[in-house]
């Protein structure tokens, strides 16, 4: 079985600011995700959703999980790493599950 892994570099996502901190626009971040995977060649993951925490902290090494769905029913986890203290991060996750047949 060949494994599918997907490494996407630094991606800026947009702040959103609540209540004096910093959070991460975990919708951006999902569409940003989603965008990123469907645009790998060989368009071999079909993508039905990504859904992120909503409440994230922006943290210089903060790590969080979000959960891909593929078209097929089956998920799939990407671990999202934040790169600097201003919302950029780097993603990646085994994503064989979602592979189109």
């Amino acid at each position: 079985m060949r494994r599918l892994l997907a490494v996407v570099a630094i991606v800026p996502i947009a702040l959103a600011v609540a209540a004096c901190s910093k959070k991460i626009d975990t919708h951006k971040a999902e569409r940003s995700i989603k965008a990123g995977l469907e645009s790998k060649p060989g368009g071999r993951v079909a993508i039905a959703s990504v859904t992120c925490p909503d409440d994230v902290d922006i943290k210089k090494g903060k790590r969080f999980d979000c959960t891909v769905t593929g078209t097929n029913g089956r998920t799939a986890t990407v671990t999202v790493v934040q790169t600097d203290d201003k919302g950029s991060v780097t993603y990646s996750g085994n994503l064989s599950a979602l592979a189109r047949r």
